[in-house]
This record gives structure tokens, C-alpha cells and sequence, in this order.
């Protein structure tokens, strides 16, 4: 019988054998990938942390920086007025609600932390009254809270929803804020054709040339329904 003849052993030094050296860096090559890998995500999680540690840190300076701006914006015109004999609080108490409320709103755009939608509606809602206010003042309007509550609620709240929600990219929050902004503007409209074209509850005669009130408060609904089925067909 003939004897197996034996391979002989490579005794090469690693240093010195390239087809030792290249199986040793194919080996040692995803440990490193891996090592690499795992710095990368524990510093991009460090750095989304600081971030919001610091969209925290401005949203708790910039409120209150807000709010004192505004209401010394506000004395000070009020101040000015009664200096020079113009009384501007006859027309400018409305914006006890629209500056605050404008505050708030700012401020629930740049906090990082849950409060911010509930601040959102507030503000809002708060700037929808002084509005409502204001315009109830200047044109003797005060029967129109029969409809102009539809302003306010739903309406203002689904705007800020829709604000809230693209600042924060929640489409969720828009979608709901949206269908709010549609059902308040809806019976808002109704309402404002029932109890101002028709029964004229603020004694404006808004129907030009002394128009049957019935048959034009028809074609204004009919106007309206056309204008949303367009609208929401877009």
C-alpha cells in the first residue's frame, strides 16, 4: 500500500502570510461595521435628546417673554391714550382676550411636551372671542352671539388643530381640524342666513333694495350648499 502523502503545515507568521492577514481582516471587518453602526445610533439618539432638551428650554423662556411683550405692548397704547384724551379702552378692551390668546397660541407651537395642543385651543379660542368682541362693538352687533358661537366653537378649534397639527406633522390632527373648521363655518352660515336675512334679529335690513327676505335667503342657501359641494370636491 502506498503511504498518504501529508500536506505540508504553513508555519508563516501571520505578518507575513497575506492569506492569513486577508481572512483575519474579512473576520475583524463587521465587528468593526457593527462597532461603527452602534456609535452612529447611540449619537444620533444624544443628539435628538439635546434637541428636545433644548425646543424644551426655548419654549419655557419664550412664553412668559411673550406674555410680558404683549401686555406691556398693550399698557403702553392704553397708557398713550388716556395722555392724549383718546379713550382707547372703549374700543380696545377686546384685545384683553385677542393678545393672550395670541400669546398662548405662539407659545403652544414651540413646546416640546403634551400641553401643547390644549394651549393651541385655548389661545385660539380666546383670540375667536376678541374677534367676535370687537366686531359685535364697532358695528352694534351684539344679537349676532345667535350664530357667531359657531365661530368659536367648533370653528376656532379646528383651527388651531389644523395649525398645531402641521407644525407638529400630525396629519391626524389636521384631518380632524379640518372637518371642526367645516361643520362651524356650515352652521355658522345657516344660522346667520335664519336669524339675519330672514328674521333680522341685529336690525341691520342686511337684503339690499328691500327684497323679499324668504326667496333671498333661498338663493344665499343655495349659493352656499353649491360652494361646499365645489369646495369639497377639490
Amino acid at each position: 500500500m502506498m503511504a498518504k502523502k501529508e500536506e505540508p503545515i504553513d508555519v508563516t507568521p501571520i505578518e507575513d502570510n497575506p492569506r492569513a492577514k486577508a481572512t483575519k481582516a474579512t473576520e475583524e471587518k463587521p465587528v468593526k461595521e457593527e462597532t461603527k453602526t452602534a456609535k452612529t445610533v447611540k449619537t444620533e439618539k444624544t443628539t435628538h435628546a439635546e434637541m428636545k432638551d433644548q425646543t424644551k428650554e426655548v419654549a419655557h423662556v419664550n412664553g412668559p417673554i411673550l406674555l410680558g411683550a404683549g401686555l406691556l405692548i398693550l399698557g403702553a397704547v392704553l397708557l398713550a391714550g388716556e395722555l392724549l384724551g383718546f379713550h382707547f379702552w372703549s374700543i380696545m378692551w377686546p384685545f384683553i382676550f385677542i393678545v393672550p390668546g395670541g400669546v398662548l397660541f405662539i407659545s403652544s407651537l414651540t413646546s416640546a411636551d403634551g400641553h401643547g395642543e390644549g394651549l393651541a385651543i385655548l389661545g385660539s379660542m380666546m383670540m375667536m372671542l376678541g374677534a367676535i368682541f370687537l366686531f359685535q362693538y364697532v358695528f352694534n352687533m351684539w344679537a349676532s352671539w345667535a350664530y357667531a358661537w359657531a365661530l368659536l366653537a367648533p370653528t376656532s378649534i379646528g383651527i388651531a388643530q389644523v395649525i398645531y397639527g402641521k407644525q407638529k406633522n400630525r396629519d391626524g390632527l389636521v384631518k380632524n381640524g379640518t372637518n371642526l373648521i367645516e361643520i362651524g363655518l356650515t352652521m355658522f352660515i345657516i344660522f346667520f342666513i335664519f336669524f339675519e336675512l330672514l328674521l333680522n334679529i341685529s336690525d341691520k335690513n342686511l337684503i339690499p333694495f328691500g327684497l323679499p327676505a324668504f326667496p333671498v335667503a333661498l338663493i344665499a342657501l343655495g349659493l352656499f350648499v353649491i360652494l361646499r359641494a365645489i369646495l369639497r370636491k377639490k
